[in-house]
């Protein structure tokens, strides 16, 4: 039985969703907080310290955890 990647403690049912739908609607959220909602692409001031800043951003860690 798989367990829950919040709080560790057993599922007694798995997602119902495709595959490919929840990864379609994560890449939609996480676009838009990247774009409308996070402060590090008007503040950064080099492309690479961006990349730096969003490989380390817990929300799309979650969003998408196999990037």
């Amino acid at each position: 039985m798989p367990n829950c990647k919040v709080c560790g403690k057993a599922v007694t049912s798995g997602c119902v969703l495709h595959t490919e739908c929840m990864e379609e609607a994560a890449l939609t959220l996480a676009e838009i907080i990247c774009d409308k909602y996070c402060r590090w692409p008007r503040e950064s001031r080099s492309a690479e310290a961006l990349e730096a800043r969003c490989d380390c951003c817990e929300i799309i860690k979650t969003l998408l955890p196999d990037l």
